[in-house]
């Protein structure tokens, strides 16, 4: 896997790693971690979800982004 970049502002983490963004924010109501996945440079939500834990919403986004990867790899 590539490295990956995260930034994290109160609340809020966001990633990039393989010409993906992903945004996790912390719902304060809920307790629950909102994430959403979108290609660099584009609006489009291409995945997005909520788990319990903050391990578990990356553990998610990287499994999105692995099974993209593979989807596309596979197409070419």
């Amino acid at each position: 896997m590539a490295s990956s970049a995260a930034r994290s502002q109160h609340g809020k983490l966001h990633l990039i790693r393989e010409g993906y963004v992903a945004e996790i924010i912390l719902g304060r109501a809920t307790g629950l971690y909102h994430f959403l996945v979108t290609k660099e440079n584009s609006l489009e939500i291409l995945c997005w979800g909520q788990e319990n834990t903050l391990e578990a919403a990356r553990h998610a986004i990287d499994d999105f982004i692995t099974s993209e990867h593979a989807r596309l790899k596979a197409a070419s």
